[in-house]
């Protein structure tokens, strides 16, 4: 049920990461309407396992995040000339605002660039009639879904996002097996820091307080060829209002989604979603408000009347779209990011898969650089043990080869929790040289034990 609400919600976020994606070509569009403007027994041990919280595709509850209300479509502010002395042309201002977002989050990876505050508040919401072919029988199940997102922002310290969401799934949470007497009714919750000093990206999807489970934080500056692009207007609205006043600047349009999916044809994201939901057939509007000083503000979607067609997932399955709205607001200089002591305290390693499917993956491997034999003719040791997101669980082993002489090592005889599996290394380590090697145990050899944990790994070198 979860992963279905997951799915619901996945046109937004490619929606939203369309709309701010990257440049990677000139893409031709129709004319604008501007109106102004990641050798003995030897025994490794794994520490006792936690059990894993069960993550889920969509976030599960706790109260929602003081938020603002979405930008509301009104009448556009009187056209006058723009406070700064910049280039006010629809293209220009444009530029300059997609510029100083790129910049804002570049922040994140530059030392050298300014640092920017800022807090974040929105909320979306989904109403979708699902359609389910049973032979010549049609089922229809109404679908609504709605979520809030609040956070703040310091491109020197971290991100810190809040999102709540509620749904009522009617009928199809009987047919799924998780509605009992509580109905279709539903709700959640997912909060993440991305803290830049421990270099961590903390995640829970409940409201406790120990569910907190952390993994490495990558970060990619962004290329500068996306800084030094030049970006149009026409590369998100097919066609648009500008207008300029004192206090901002304002585009109001369709969404040139042709161009948009061009632009991150290159993202996978992006790519998959937009083939499963066919969202070039789509039509859809923006609101894009910029401040004075040509910095992104506001930011809203509107979709309405769109069939999605979910065959690949399960026969004569279609979802009719009968509307999708997304409202984002940013605002500067206000919010502070500070990851919580408890937060850090209490967090545990992520799973690296799905536990669910690989339960064993819950479990916490901290056997790292543990000397396994130390004769005079090498070293040989386990640099590290860990869990694949595909379920197998490797061991990585580092050999000092002190002779004038290649060694071969053998890994054989494995045993886990007891269970012999199927699982063999071997490598030739030249002469006075340093070498690895590495072990593979896959998940069709553990399925079969029935593993919940994996507690004792025994092998023979």
């Amino acid at each position: 049920m979860k992963k279905l609400i997951a799915l619901l919600l996945a046109l937004t976020m490619v929606l939203t990461m369309a709309a701010c994606g990257s440049k990677q070509e000139e893409t031709t569009t129709a004319p604008a309407v501007v109106t102004t403007p990641a050798p003995a027994e030897t025994t490794t041990q794994a520490p006792t396992t936690t059990a894993a919280p069960t993550t889920t595709a969509a976030p599960t509850t706790t109260a929602a995040p003081t938020t603002t209300a979405a930008p509301t479509t009104t009448a556009a502010p009187e056209t006058t000339p723009a406070a700064d002395t910049g280039d006010d042309s629809a293209q220009g201002v444009f530029e300059a605002i997609m510029k100083n977002l790129l910049q804002t989050v570049q922040g994140m990876t530059d030392e050298n660039a300014e640092q920017v505050k800022l807090s974040v508040d929105g909320q979306g919401n989904v109403v979708v009639n699902m359609t389910i072919a049973m032979g010549e029988q049609k089922m229809d199940i109404p679908i609504k879904a709605n979520a809030k997102v609040g956070g703040e922002m310091d491109t020197k310290k971290g991100v810190h996002l809040l999102v709540n969401y509620e749904a009522d799934l009617g009928m199809l949470a009987m047919l799924l097996g998780g509605g009992g007497a509580e109905g279709g009714d539903t709700s959640g919750m997912a909060e993440m820091y991305a803290d830049l000093a421990s270099g961590k990206l903390y995640e829970r999807t409940t409201d406790d307080d120990k569910a907190w489970e952390y993994s490495d934080l990558n970060m990619e500056a962004i290329p500068d060829m996306l800084l030094e692009a030049e970006v149009k207007p026409e590369d998100l609205f097919a066609e648009y209002d500008f207008f300029a006043s004192k206090d901002g600047y304002l585009y109001e349009g369709n969404l040139n989604l042709d161009a948009m999916l061009n632009m991150g044809k290159s993202f996978e994201p992006i790519q998959q979603y937009s083939e499963m939901f066919a969202l070039d057939q789509l039509q859809a509007k923006a609101r894009l408000k910029a401040d004075s000083q040509k910095r992104l503000t506001d930011l809203s979607l509107e979709i309405s009347e769109f069939t999605i067609d979910l065959s690949a997932l399960m026969e004569g399955f279609q979802a009719s779209l009968d509307e999708l709205s997304l409202a984002l607001n940013l605002t500067y200089d206000k919010g502070e990011y500070e990851l919580p002591a408890a937060v850090e305290k209490s967090a545990m390693p992520k799973p690296a898969g799905d536990t669910e499917e690989y339960p064993w993956l819950a479990s916490e491997f901290t056997l790292k650089d543990e000397v396994l034999a130390s004769p005079e003719q090498f070293d040989l040791s386990v640099a590290s043990v860990e869990a694949q997101e595909d379920g197998a669980i490797d061991i990585a082993f580092l050999v000092d080869n002190h002779t004038d002489k290649a060694l071969s090592f053998e890994v054989r005889d494995v045993q886990v929790c007891g269970y012999s599996v199927s699982a063999f290394s071997m490598e030739d380590i030249e002469a006075s040289k340093q070498g690895s090697f590495k072990l593979s145990i896959w998940p069709d050899e553990l399925k079969p034990i029935g593993l919940s944990s994996i507690d004792e790994i025994r092998f023979h070198v």
